[in-house]
């Protein structure tokens, strides 16, 4: 069967498209980058360089050539956007939050960063605990891979 995986670079379309690929399907994915092309391509899946918002011709040329077409992509900017929305003017409102950035660090795989600072354990769970947080987490736990990194920031710069 002929493929087009739209989000192939991404957690799960990636793979999606991997395991179809495995199987002996042929898979067509759809990259962003010339760089992200070269992951694909790496993994057996013939890479389409375009954009859902640019280049529309060969996205659309790809589809049609395909016997399915699969739509794993997910709108990361959407993410941040209602991220920023709602966890700025409540972390703000937290007497216990030092800083809170979301940003999109790479585009192609769906990569995020969120960077938090919190006075205390207790803020943080005090703001995890709204329910607009967990209105937030719980719509979108599911697309997502969430690794948390945790690290003790103080006064001592471990560099000196």
């Amino acid at each position: 069967m002929n493929v087009f995986v739209i989000g192939a670079t991404g957690f799960v379309g990636g793979a999606l498209a991997r395991h179809l690929t495995a199987r002996g399907h042929l898979v067509t994915g759809l990259a962003r980058t010339d760089v992200a092309a070269v992951a694909l391509a790496a993994d057996g899946i013939t890479p389409v360089v375009a954009d859902l918002n640019s280049r529309r011709s060969a996205t659309i040329d790809a589809a049609l050539q395909a016997d399915v077409v699969v739509y794993t992509a997910q709108a990361v900017q959407t993410f941040v956007e209602e991220a920023r929305a709602m966890s700025y003017p409540l972390a703000a409102a937290n007497p216990g939050n030092v800083m809170i950035s979301f940003c999109v660090e790479d585009a192609a795989t769906g990569t995020v960063t969120v960077l938090e600072q919190w006075a205390s354990q207790e803020a943080l769970d005090r703001h995890v605990a709204t329910p607009e947080v967990t209105a937030l987490l719980t719509k979108w736990g599911p697309r997502t891979r969430n690794e948390v990194r945790r690290f003790q920031a103080d006064e001592t710069d471990p560099r000196a």
